[in-house]
């Protein structure tokens, strides 16, 4: 899958966030401007950035590496994560 080095890229401080079911408004533009974010849920985090065309979001489940999913949007992927690991 499409893996980043997050150390080398600047983080912004808008997110997803399954408390409230919500993108920050203009997320999508930052992460495509180099940025990356967190989705941050009761039962997991993910790390979030854009390439070539794509959302991609790795999900960790108590520190631990689950899997990388990508969509071609941020509500897409949102949608997707949160059906593999549930909207808490």
């Amino acid at each position: 899958m499409n893996q980043i080095d997050i150390d080398n890229m600047p983080r912004t401080e808008l997110q997803m966030s399954n408390f409230d079911n919500s993108i920050d408004e203009g997320l999508e533009e930052k992460l495509k401007d180099g940025y990356w974010c967190n989705h941050n849920a009761w039962n997991y985090n993910g790390t979030v950035w854009y390439k070539e065309g794509h959302y991609y979001e790795a999900v960790y489940h108590y520190r631990r590496y689950q899997s990388t999913y990508s969509a071609k949007t941020l509500r897409e992927l949102m949608d997707i994560v949160q059906d593999q690991f549930g909207t808490e």
